[in-house]
C-alpha cells in the first residue's frame, strides 16, 4: 500500500509548550518559531521509527504545519513604531538605557508585509529533512502512485513558499523519485476569510470577543504594564498601558524569532512568561 503525506499549511498554529530553561524562547502563541520547538518535538523521531522493524509499519503520514516565520503585518509595524516613540528617550534606568536608541527593524512596507523570511525557509527546510530522513524507508518505489505525496496550502505566498521549501528538502532525503501533487485550498485553510457563518458569528461579532476585550484592559495586564514601567524608570506621564506592554511582548517575539535578539524580552520577568498571562492574552484573540 502506498504511503502518503498530506501537508496542510495553515495560518494558525497552537504551539505545544515544553519545559525549557529560557521560557522567552517559546511562549509566543502563534509567533512561536519552529526552530525553538524542533529539539523537543521533531528533533528525535527514533521513538516513532524504532518500531518499524517489529512489524509495525505506517501506511499514511498526515502533517498539519503552519507557515514559517514571517515579517509582521502593517498593523503591528505601526504599533511597534508607536510604542517605541512613547518609550525611547524616556527610559531612565541605566540597565535599560540602551533601548532608548534601539532601532526598529520593521516598517509598514507593503512589499514585505507578512512575507516569509530566511529563518522561516530554514525552519521548513529542516522539517522536510527530518521527516524525510525518519520515514524514507516507507516510500517504496514499487508502490509509488501519482498521488503519493499531496501538499495543500493556502494561496498566501508565505504558505506556498513554506510548502515548496519543505517538499524540496523532503525529496532530497528519498533515494528515488517521488510524485508530488500541489494544490491550493483557501476554503479549507483560510475558512476565516471565506466562511460567512464564521465571519458573521465570530470575526465581526463584538460579543464573541467579549472576554478578550475584558482581559486586555483588565487588572492582570495593567499589573504587568505597571511593573515594566517601573523597571524602566518611566514617569507617570509615560507609563505603559496594557496594550503598550502587549506590543512590546509582540516585538520581543519577532526579534527573538527573526534575529535571536532578547533585548525587548528582558523587560519581562521569568514569572511573566511562566504564568502564561501574555500568551493567554494572545490565545484569547487567536483561538
Amino acid at each position: 500500500m502506498a504511503a502518503s503525506i498530506r501537508l496542510w499549511i495553515l495560518s494558525c498554529f497552537l504551539a505545544k509548550l515544553v519545559n525549557t530553561e529560557d521560557l522567552r524562547m517559546l511562549r509566543f502563541s502563534t509567533k512561536t518559531g519552529y526552530k525553538h520547538l524542533k529539539t523537543h518535538e521533531l528533533g528525535d523521531l527514533t521513538k516513532l521509527t524504532q518500531h518499524f522493524d517489529s512489524g509495525c509499519k505506517p501506511l499514511q503520514i498526515n502533517m498539519l504545519l503552519r507557515h514559517g516565520s514571517r515579517q509582521p503585518n502593517k498593523k503591528w509595524a505601526v504599533r511597534f513604531k508607536d510604542v517605541l516613540s512613547k518609550l525611547q528617550g524616556n527610559i531612565q534606568r541605566d540597565s535599560f538605557s540602551h533601548l532608548n536608541t534601539m532601532p526598529l527593524r520593521y516598517t509598514p512596507d507593503h512589499q514585505s508585509d507578512m512575507n516569509l523570511v530566511d529563518v522561516g525557509k530554514q525552519e521548513h527546510a529542516g522539517l522536510g529533512q527530518r521527516i524525510g530522513s525518519a520515514f524514507s524507508s516507507i516510500f517504496n518505489p514499487d508502490l509509488a502512485d501519482a498521488n503519493m505525496v499531496h501538499t495543500i496550502s493556502s494561496s498566501k505566498g508565505r504558505a506556498r513558499e513554506s510548502a515548496k521549501t519543505f517538499m524540496d528538502h523532503f525529496r532530497q532525503t528519498i533515494s528515488h523519485s517521488v510524485n508530488v501533487k500541489y494544490s491550493v485550498n483557501d476554503d479549507m485553510l483560510r475558512f476565516f476569510d471565506n466562511c460567512n457563518k464564521y465571519v458573521k458569528g465570530v470575526d465581526t461579532n463584538t460579543t464573541a470577543l467579549g472576554e478578550y476585550h475584558k482581559f486586555k484592559s483588565g487588572p492582570e495586564m495593567r499589573q504587568i504594564a505597571g511593573r515594566v514601567s517601573q523597571n524602566l524608570g518611566l514617569t507617570k506621564q509615560h507609563t505603559l498601558t496594557g496594550e503598550d506592554v502587549y506590543a512590546v511582548y509582540q516585538l520581543c517575539a519577532y526579534d527573538v524569532n527573526l534575529y535571536n535578539d532578547h533585548s525587548w524580552c528582558d523587560l519581562f520577568t521569568h514569572e511573566d512568561f511562566e504564568n502564561l498571562l501574555l500568551i493567554f492574552r494572545a490565545n484569547l484573540k487567536v483561538f
